[in-house]
């Protein structure tokens, strides 16, 4: 007889959507890896559901043969949360959301597709020297090595391309650099930035 761990959630809604991971034996099947959010993030309405998963291969195939996995449903795992970026002052989101200081990001996960989305806000940067912006939360669904992603923003009044890395090695997974070329050099305490509202996809190693 199979065993099961279920994952529970429930949306802002009404709706409760319970994903069930199949074991195999002694021997799990790629664990279905929702997030290590906080305890406080906020499930938004979102729970799309079908039947069964698509066949996957298990370690202890005598066990659990390759067929279609027994979990019930395959939701769109859909949070928002309030973050606080170092090394900023006076964080002041655009659409002035009432939490001043912080910044609001929405996480999503749809199978292996990880999407992380940002609220556009303005601040000034809090230490001189400094090469990045840290946004202070770990996530799960790291990828399987570190990447770059481009975003835009503009710093001291001057409208520039730089690059959010997203390493799954790093103590700080997530950063926003000042720079393209990742240094803090003319980095100064009080200059300006104004990032817009952006949304960036990895795909997950797990």
């Amino acid at each position: 007889m199979k065993k099961h761990r279920k994952f529970d959630f429930t949306p802002s809604s009404s709706e409760t959507c319970t994903i069930t991971v199949p074991f195999c034996g002694k021997n799990k099947c790629p664990p279905y890896v929702t997030s290590s959010l906080p305890s406080d993030a906020i499930p938004n309405d979102s729970c799309d559901t079908e039947e069964s998963c698509p066949p996957r291969r298990c370690r202890d195939r005598q066990e659990y043969p390759r067929r279609p996995c027994s979990r019930r449903s395959e939701c769109d795992m859909d949070w928002s949360f309030l973050v606080m970026i170092t090394p900023l002052t006076n964080v002041i989101p655009v659409y002035g959301t009432g939490h001043n200081g912080l910044v609001k990001f929405t996480f999503r996960r749809k199978n292996k597709v990880v999407t992380l989305q940002w609220e556009p806000f303005t601040a000034s940067v809090g230490a001189n020297g400094a090469a990045a912006m840290i946004i202070n939360q770990c996530v799960s669904g790291m990828p399987a090595y570190p990447l770059d992603l481009p975003v835009s923003m503009t710093y001291a009044g001057v409208a520039e391309m730089t690059v959010l890395t997203v390493d799954p090695f790093a103590s700080q997974q997530l950063m926003i650099y000042f720079h393209l070329n990742k240094s803090g050099a003319g980095i100064l305490i009080g200059d300006s930035i104004s990032v817009p509202g952006a949304c960036v996809s990895w795909i997950s190693a797990d």
